[in-house]
């Protein structure tokens, strides 16, 4: 970054310069030995990783973001992407624990913002200071009520679950380079959905030993609903992630952003992602895809140019073919099957009896049962953000929650009509994303990074300020 941009940026109120903008190869420099160290690791001593990686990530997380705040989202997002599989990996070779320290790692490194949230909060348009104001209160209420019901260090980390995807979306809200982070994002999603679209493909016809162990072990403890069975194509795909679910939910996501985009690279991860958006079998997700591509549609009036014709005609060529590959499978036919007897069908029954249960709870139980890490609640699986927030959060944190991040998806809609290039696809997103509030996690984990992902994404991208060089080089996902 030039002086005289460093000292313009210096003279605005508000805005704090964050040093120089390294390149990608200076960033590159940290992340070898960061790979070196975890792959070292992983073949010599893997016990040792479930300590030494999130320790690693810290470290070598805060180094790349005092280099370079866009290639730390990245480094970020290939966390939040790679860590539950370098788990099952670890299990593998040594035996499963049902709560691994490696899953601490994505939480640690959207929490490395926090070190400069007060200059941070200062770049970011008041909407976003107001609507996280409001959603932290809520969050707050909830961990007192835990604390004074269920007191212990889960009430904590659950706190900090939830507080995490706030902090992620304060982040990248105040980034001024928006070119660049719609640059940078496009081309980390884009690989990142290549990666999981193969490993994905690969764990559904080979079943590879990591994942069917894990498996195992995890209908053996009844932690998980129907993820397959182990052995090859029988898998419900969940790729490098925890889940069906949460896989489905991030994949659907990338896919809405990549859809507003074009490249070579991009067109071979859409039908890599699309192969597995079907094999994960989650239809909630599909149709949050159709939903992000239609909000996309209706809101952009650019007309495309000759070579995003041609490269859009491609895509869903490629697209076609895959999906065409993938319907041959039994249970991809049945599960398309479903949508036309839904009433009969045993997942919806079920969510609607999880329902029933939580509205007599919630309506006895006014303040809530206060912030914890529940799968299941007297037998129903809590599947539903509705149902986690009242439950947890009670009416009043609930409230001060939905009032938030309902201010934050108002301010969203309203500005659809006006809404174009990052801001138009990051609106796609969050709304595609909020809408699997019904069925899904949305507010933490890997839901609540992607819906407050794209909130900082769109706040950044409606900022006017002054535009800063660029820098050199790609994301770490750059052909």
């Amino acid at each position: 970054m030039s002086s005289t941009a460093l000292d313009l940026l210096a003279a605005r109120p508000g805005i704090q310069p964050y040093g120089t903008n390294h390149g990608f190869s200076s960033s590159l420099k940290e992340v070898i030995p960061f790979v070196c160290l975890t792959l070292g690791l992983l073949a010599a001593k893997p016990a040792l990783l479930r300590v030494m990686f999130p320790a690693a990530v810290c470290a070598f997380g805060y180094r790349i973001y005092k280099r370079n705040e866009c290639y730390y989202l990245s480094f970020a997002l290939w966390i939040c992407m790679l860590t539950p599989l370098l788990r099952r990996m670890v299990d593998w070779k040594t035996s499963y624990q049902m709560q691994s320290l490696i899953l601490l790692a994505p939480l640690l490194v959207t929490l490395l913002p926090l070190i400069d949230l007060r200059h941070r909060l200062a770049r970011v348009p008041p909407m976003i200071r107001t609507g996280t104001l409001l959603t932290l209160s809520g969050v707050i209420f909830g961990a007192g009520i835990g604390l004074i019901k269920h007191p212990g260090p889960t009430v904590i980390l659950s706190a900090v679950m939830w507080i995490g995807p706030m902090v992620l979306c304060v982040f990248a809200a105040s980034i001024r380079d928006k070119e660049m982070l719609g640059r940078v994002l496009t081309r980390t999603l884009a690989w990142g959905v290549l990666v999981m679209g193969l490993y994905a493909i690969y764990q559904f016809v080979v079943a590879p030993p990591w994942d069917t162990y894990w498996l195992v072990e995890v209908n053996r403890d009844s932690f998980s609903p129907s993820f397959g069975h182990p052995e090859p194509f029988g898998i419900r795909v969940w790729s490098t992630m925890n889940s069906p679910g949460s896989f489905a939910l991030f994949l659907s996501a990338a896919l809405i952003w990549l859809a507003t985009r074009s490249g070579p690279v991009v067109a071979i991860a859409n039908m890599m992602g699309y192969v597995a958006l079907c094999l994960s079998l989650v239809r909630t997700a599909w149709l949050m895809t159709v939903l992000g591509l239609l909000i996309y549609l209706v809101t952009c009036r650019k007309m495309p140019s000759l070579k995003s014709a041609a490269s859009t005609l491609v895509t869903l060529g490629l697209i076609s073919c895959g999906l065409l590959y993938v319907m041959q499978f039994h249970g991809v036919k049945e599960r398309f099957e479903t949508f036309s007897s839904l009433k009969s069908d045993r997942s919806v029954q079920e969510r609607r009896l999880m329902y029933q249960f939580m509205e007599h709870y919630v309506s006895s139980t006014p303040l809530g049962d206060g912030l914890q890490s529940p799968s299941e609640y007297h037998g129903y699986l809590l599947d539903s953000t509705f149902a986690e927030l009242f439950f947890m959060l009670g009416w009043i944190g609930g409230l001060l929650y939905a009032a938030g991040l309902g201010y934050l998806l108002l301010q969203m809609t309203v500005s659809l009509r006006r809404a174009t290039g990052l801001r138009a696809a990051a609106i796609a997103v969050t709304l595609a994303c909020a809408s699997q509030a019904v069925s899904g996690d949305v507010l933490y984990r890997q839901g609540g990074v992607i819906l407050w992902l794209f909130v900082g994404v769109w706040a950044s991208a409606s900022m006017r300020t002054l535009a800063l060089p660029s820098c050199s080089g790609t994301a770490f996902a750059s052909p």
